[in-house]
């Protein structure tokens, strides 16, 4: 087919070539178009098309694959990342919360309990004390009544 859409551009661009002033433009268009230099670059744009169709395509074909699956890869870290996030946005923050009221509420209890203590001490010394002195003084009152020669050493 292509030869004969050739071999037919031929015969009409001979045909045009004998009329007088359109001829000499189509005579013109024909020789430039027999031109080495025309004829050489025609062949390397088409041996870089060939090379280009043969070797880069499947290259960047390949290379459009592989950066599909990295991205159908990066679309699943991404789904997991949102459900985790998700996870710890309705499930572990309100527990962190709860955690941290607790713990505020505990440490409030143990400070009012550190600060009766401070208060109760004191107190707890002095009964003490008086006990102390209550039972020097009934092992006093004792020994003198059982023993007076205990007490005269």
């Amino acid at each position: 087919m292509l030869k004969n859409v050739k071999a037919l551009l031929k015969k009409v661009a001979r045909a045009i070539a004998e009329w007088p002033v359109v001829g000499r433009f189509v005579r013109i268009g024909a020789a430039i178009f027999r031109l080495p230099e025309l004829k050489d670059a025609f062949l390397v744009l088409n041996h870089r098309q060939h090379v280009f169709e043969t070797e880069q395509v499947p290259a960047m074909q390949h290379t459009i694959s592989g950066l599909s699956h990295q991205l159908q890869a990066l679309q699943q870290m991404m789904l997991s990342l949102n459900h985790r996030q998700h996870v710890f946005e309705t499930e572990q923050v309100p527990a962190l919360l709860q955690t941290i009221e607790a713990l505020n509420q505990h440490q409030l209890f143990d400070e009012d309990g550190q600060d009766n203590l401070l208060k109760s001490v004191p107190v707890i010394l002095r009964k003490i004390t008086r006990d102390l002195i209550d039972l020097r003084g009934q092992l006093q009152s004792a020994t003198n009544s059982s023993d007076p020669r205990i007490g005269e050493a």
